[in-house]
């Protein structure tokens, strides 16, 4: 068939989008273009532009109900406002229409930015504006402001654009939605006189370019009687150009296009709710009168009856959602041409309106009979009475959740359902649309991700509108390191940057060196800043370098030059570098160097034109993209940085001076506008925002966060916006958006509407409000739906309140009652398919008992040391979980390695003590040498960073050190009375069992003599052994172990065990060789049971147990339930509660008997020395 060459204005109708798809597939194949002609056709939302796209090139053959041509070429899919300036530039020239206006947002807010200073004091009508600039940080609060009125102009030029006409002349008035003037009021003034600031300022052959004056311009050319276009005119025109889907236009943007169809088709393809005419049944009538109607006149609604009569008649649910579209329908029957020119299309069915109920044949379903409701115009008066099906009947479900999460883990269960109960769903069919994907993002991933794709419980998913800031590494680097003159540089900041591959692959890091390079950051004690420098100028007070990155990266480095013990220039070595490490090494100097440079840089005021080039050379110099998608998202940064060029250039701003924090904000914030380029409809269940026609026809819509006061989505109004008390059909608001979204939401719905919300406090399970729309939607069905014998509305019938948890035992019912999925559904019970949580809610059901059964001893390949021993001894159940089962009930701990170090923690404070008795107790001989190396020790700490900065190292120094002068004392003095040290003695020592034997060996040290040849051993804890006038025996079982192995050798020495308290020492005498043997040995039989099961004992209970039945036997059994509640609460890490879960299965004769074996040896001992 030949091209068309008619033009025209045709709006097709239909209340189906697959049936407005059919028109335009049979207009693109009864009426093709020319060969290189495009078909223009114009969009709101990349999801509407993807689906047509991948409709029209369907295979006919392989999907007749598509109907599609097969391929998709020569189309060419645009946003209206772009669209509509090209068409500016077509018809008026583009000499006189630039690509990019000056009056555009981004442009204008730039000149605002330099206006505003001046303006605001030049004249005292600007004093609102003033009083907000002043203030800190007034550049940031300029760029603010100038943001917002750019916002409002760019808004007032598409919307208002009489009232820029009039401002321009020199008026302070507005004309209201009734034709009347009203004078502004003084507060006002401000408004028009910036506006006439800015046409002024812009001058030039740039000062008519505003969109409101182009449009008027271009109004006026097109409708000349005398016009004469050029010859070259009618080809920079599309020949045709198809609307699609879309809810809402400008008045502006629908008088182009009407003056566009004097030259061009525009094909209107509008989705309408009903086939009556309805825009009668809500208010504000008068403000759309008009001579044209479409639509069927429903006979209620003849012109002339009573408000109150159309609403008794009207659909409360597309009266109280549906004024946007009603508004959007009414203006365009203004420019409706379709009557007179149908005739000259070939039509889908050979029909303008496509108008077809939703109900199929047969028992129609509740979803359905609400949507005939809705297209019918049901007389709410004539409605018979209704009944719901609860048992087949899931069209419409309702679901209550504590929170984000829980909606997402109960749609993932509700989806696993419907796939399996309709085999003919598909995860392509499904589309599930929250108010802001980036809230509900995090928990769809750990949902639906954690399932493999070889699994049935997996669910291919796919995530649209998702902000690229917050989820891309290399975005999310660059924000930081647009951010270095503010930050502290913390380990965590710095080495989130390395998280970028990116950023890794330009300094050569691999991610398998990140552990080995947080192992290094640890031991050199980095916390925060580059440098000295970088710190003063963050404004921190000058505190030196200690614990900067450039402290910590030298002494790696010299460390691996000269060993740890060596320090150079107030830099003390790290010496666990050697090797190949020092390449890594290398490469994060070279890191933290280029961090320094870039830090310097960007501290440095710059003009706008140079922050450019700034950004520009931080791409270059902190990333390499080897990955596609890298390489993609640095043409786009690149793209937009050429973009703000020109804006700047537009609104000569180039060599103004601006803050960094809004480089930041300009850069990142354009990252994540919207484009038509978006991945969607990828075959998977599509997760998206709710937005304006996004609401694409699917088997299966579901909608999450439907919270009240989080939909509809509320956007408070400027107070300064006029337009906020003068509504005009056309107008935008956010509300009534969401609330045509939410009637297009339901209308779209093909099989299922799936909506739930967070219904209960996670915190107090209180009631919490579902939006008004859902509420309203509920009324509706309760109204006109019931169910005989029930008690509840039938909206609760429809509703699943789920408990708090995955793991609720009611969603694993010991006797469900059901003996499949089906019978579930129809009973509407609570299920789930994941299968993690229902073993422990079995045990848990049976009275989980510890199981009695113990494994069969394996005998150690090599003889076991003293260390193993006092691991048994210091925990017998976690050593069975440990040694023999190889589990580990580990604490996650995360250290603070950001912050400076104001007190030690307890590990911290023991460890750095260790290091002073062992380098300054044990190697002085005398009282200077002591202080000598306690002073050279503490130093060599301090150094290193571990002692923190400032006045914070004196303090902890003298923290760290002040019970080591009288430990010193005291060891001297044994010193003095065991004045010769002896050689270090092996042991090697066997037990024989039934079931096997073990051998311990190693070698007992610490030996020194006195004059007259007797044996000692000298021991300093690293432990506090002395709770008040108590000995801690937990904390010397070490030291037992080897006394006792001592005593078996015949060595026949007292130990003597100082501690770091004032004057304590603990004194274990010698024993019978005999009666150490003896000992030993039930020492051994007891870790042969350790390693076969869990032994009910621990040494902090047993003491306590020991002492308590030595001043009472009767309060043996309450001491040790109360140290058994202790340990659970206090200390445990997971090992007792596993093993003994209760204080009986724990408490027994054996517990008693493994006390007297294991622990009651050391206390006597000790006990009959000091008596």
């Amino acid at each position: 068939m030949s091209e068309p060459s008619d033009s025209g204005f045709i709006a097709i109708h239909g209340n189906r989008l697959e049936d407005l798809r059919q028109s335009l597939i049979t207009i693109l194949r009864t009426a093709p273009l020319a060969p290189f002609d495009e078909d223009v056709v114009l969009v709101q939302s990349n999801g509407i532009a993807q689906w047509l796209k991948q409709s029209i090139a369907t295979d006919p053959s392989r999907d007749p109900s598509v109907g599609g041509l097969g391929i998709a070429a020569d189309l060419d899919f645009k946003l209206p406002s772009e669209f509509i300036w090209s068409v500016y530039r077509a018809v008026l020239g583009e000499d006189e229409v630039p690509p990019l206006s000056a009056f555009d947002k981004r442009p204008l807010s730039w000149r605002l930015f330099t206006l505003l200073p001046q303006l605001v004091e030049s004249d005292d009508s600007y004093a609102p504006l003033r009083r907000f600039m002043e203030g800190d940080q007034p550049q940031i609060r300029c760029f603010q402001l100038a943001e917002k009125l750019a916002d409002l102009f760019d808004q007032y030029q598409v919307y208002r654009a009489d009232w820029l006409t009039q401002w321009e002349q020199g008026e302070n008035s507005i004309v209201d939605n009734r034709g009347q003037y009203k004078a502004l009021k003084n507060e006002e003034l401000w408004q028009p006189k910036l506006w006439r600031a800015v046409c002024q300022n812009i001058g030039g052959t740039l000062a008519g370019t505003s969109r409101s004056r182009i449009h008027k311009r271009f109004i006026e050319r097109a409708k000349r009687s005398d016009l004469n276009l050029p010859k070259s005119l009618p080809k920079s025109l599309p020949k045709r150009v198809f609307v699609f889907g879309v809810s809402s236009l400008p008045w502006q943007t629908l008088e182009a296009l009407e003056v566009l169809s004097r030259f061009s088709q525009v094909i209107f393809c509008v989705q309408n709710p009903s086939q009556y005419h309805w825009a009668e049944i809500v208010s504000d009538r008068e403000l759309l009168t008009a001579h044209q109607r479409r639509g069927l006149s429903k006979a209620q609604f003849q012109p002339g009856c009573e408000l109150e009569q159309l609403h008794g008649h009207a659909n409360p649910l597309l009266a109280g959602w549906g004024k946007q579209g009603r508004d959007f329908l009414r203006m365009l029957d203004q420019f409706d041409d379709t009557e007179a020119r149908a005739s000259h299309y070939a039509l889908y069915k050979n029909q303008i309106d496509l108008f077809f109920p939703h109900s199929t044949e047969g028992k129609p379903r509740l979803l359905h009979q609400l949507q005939d409701d809705i297209f019918d115009l049901t007389d709410l008066n004539e409605i018979p009475p209704r009944s719901l099906d609860l048992g087949e009947d899931h069209s419409i479900a309702f679901h209550i959740a504590h929170s984000p999460l829980r909606e997402v883990e109960i749609l993932h269960d509700q989806l696993l359902a419907a796939f399996n109960s309709d085999t003919r769903l598909k995860p392509r069919d499904v589309m599930v649309m929250v108010p802001d994907i980036n809230i509900y993002a995090p928990f769809i991933k750990a949902v639906f991700s954690q399932y493999q794709g070889d699994t049935k419980l997996h669910i291919p998913y796919n995530i649209a509108d998702l902000g690229q800031r917050g989820q891309n590494p290399l975005l999310s680097a660059l924000e930081i390191l647009l951010g270095l003159p503010e930050s502290r540089c913390s380990v965590t900041e710095v080495m989130s940057l390395l998280e970028a591959p990116a950023l890794r692959a330009r300094f050569n890091i691999a991610e398998s060196d990140l552990e080995l390079i947080s192992h290094w950051i640890e031991g050199t004690h980095i916390r925060w800043g580059l440098n000295a420098d970088q710190r003063r100028r963050s404004d921190n007070p000058d505190i030196g370098e200690r614990n900067t990155w450039l402290a910590g990266l030298r002494s790696m480095l010299l460390g691996f030059s000269l060993g740890q013990q060596e320090s150079w220039v107030e830099v003390q070595g790290y010496a666990q570098i050697s090797g190949s490490e020092i390449a890594i090494a290398g490469n994060l100097a070279r890191f933290i160097e280029s961090l320094e440079r870039a830090a310097q840089a960007l501290s440095q005021e710059h003009a706008a034109q140079q922050w450019v080039t700034e950004v520009q050379n931080l791409l270059t110099q902190f990333f390499k993209t080897e990955d596609p998608a890298d390489e993609l998202l640095v043409d786009r940064i690149l793209s937009q940085l050429s973009r703000w060029q020109a804006e700047l250039e537009l609104a000569e701003a180039q060599n103004e001076s601006v803050p960094l924090l809004i480089v930041r904000e300009r850069v990142m914030s354009a990252m994540d506008e919207t484009n038509l380029r978006q991945r969607f409809l990828s075959g998977s269940v599509n997760f998206s925002t709710l937005m304006p026609m996004r609401s694409i026809p699917f088997k299966m819509i579901c909608l999450l966060g439907m919270n009240d006061g989080d939909y509809p989505r509320s956007r408070t109004a400027m107070d300064f916006d006029l337009m906020a008390r003068d509504y005009r059909p056309g107008d935008r608001s956010r509300r009534n958006d969401d609330r045509y979204l939410f009637l297009e939401a339901l209308l779209s719905a093909r099989d299922k509407l799936y909506i739930s919300w967070v219904g209960r406090s996670i915190i107090d399970d209180s009631e919490r409000p579902a939006s008004v729309l859902v509420e309203q939607l509920q009324d509706y069905i309760d109204q006109f739906w019931q169910n005989p014998g029930e008690t509840k509305n039938s909206s609760a019938l429809l509703t699943t309140a789920h408990p708090l948890q995955a793991f609720s035992p009611g969603y694993y019912p010991a006797e469900s009652g059901a003996n499949n999925l089906d019978e579930v559904l129809q009973q509407r019970r609570l299920y789930t398919f994941n299968p993690h949580w229902r073993e422990a809610l079995v045990h848990q059901r049976n009275d989980f008992e510890v199981s009695e059964r113990t494994l069969t001893y394996i005998e150690p390949q090599e003889p076991i040391e003293f260390k193993a021993l006092s691991s048994f001894l210091k925990d017998p159940i976690a050593y069975f979980y440990n040694q023999r089962l190889g589990v580990w009930f580990s604490e996650l701990r995360e250290a603070d390695s950001d912050n400076e170090m104001f007190a030690f923690n307890h590990l911290e404070r023991a460890i750095l003590e260790s290091q002073l008795i062992q380098n300054a107790v044990l190697k002085s001989d005398s009282q200077q040498s002591f202080e000598t190396n306690l002073r050279n020790e503490l130093a060599l700490l301090a150094r290193s960073g571990a002692l923190g900065i400032g006045s914070l190292e004196q303090h902890l120094s003298q923290t760290v050190s002040a019970t080591l002068p009288n430990l010193f004392e005291r060891y001297s003095e044994l010193l003095d009375q065991w004045p010769t040290g002896a050689a270090e003695v092996p042991f090697n020592y066997r037990l024989e069992e039934p079931e096997g034997g073990i051998s311990v060996a190693d070698r007992i040290g610490g030996l020194r003599t006195n004059s007259s040849g007797k044996l000692a051993r000298l021991h300093i804890s690293r432990s506090r052994l002395m709770k008040g006038k108590k000995v801690r025996y937990d904390k010397l079982l070490h030291e037992w172990i080897v006394h006792l192995a001592g005593q078996v050798e015949g060595l026949n020495f007292t130990s003597y065990i100082l501690s770091k308290e004032d004057d304590s020492l603990v004194e274990l005498p010698a024993l019978e060789t005999s009666q150490a043997k003896a000992l030993m040995d039930q020492l051994l039989r007891c870790w042969i049971g350790a390693n076969r099961g869990p032994l009910p004992v621990l040494p902090g209970i047993a003491f306590a147990a020991l002492e308590a039945r030595a001043k009472d036997p009767e309060t043996l059994r309450s001491k040790t339930e109360e140290m058994y509640k202790q340990q659970i609460d206090q200390y445990d890490r997971g090992y007792l509660k596993r093993a003994f879960p209760s204080f009986d299965a724990f408490y027994s004769k054996e517990f008693e008997t493994l006390a007297d074996l294991l622990y009651l040896p050391l206390s006597y001992t000790h006990q009959r020395e000091s008596a």
